[in-house]
Formats: C-alpha cells, sequence, structure tokens
C-alpha cells in the first residue's frame, strides 16, 4: 500500500519538492486525499480486472 501511495506516479507525497501544500495540515489533508484517491483507483482496477 505504501508503495503505491510513494510511488510518485500520481502525486510524489514522499518528494518535499513536488508536494502541492506547505505546512503539516495542509499534509495531512493531502496525504487523507491521496490514500482515498489510490483506494478507489485500485478498486476500480480490481472491478475492471
Amino acid at each position: 500500500m505504501n508503495k503505491s501511495i510513494k510511488d510518485g506516479k500520481f502525486m510524489p507525497v514522499d518528494d518535499a519538492e513536488m508536494r502541492p501544500r506547505r505546512g503539516w495540515i495542509d499534509q495531512l489533508l493531502s496525504l487523507v486525499v491521496t490514500v482515498a484517491v489510490t483506494n478507489v483507483r485500485k478498486i476500480i482496477d480490481w472491478l475492471n480486472g
């Protein structure tokens, strides 16, 4: 799960220069949205699989 979030294909969470926001609250919100979108993307791939 961690690899699919941090791989940078859609939004690199582990790269501080590429993150869309600064500050810990903005980072937390971005991370929550990224995890939710990754989960939805995986569910769609599984349904289409």
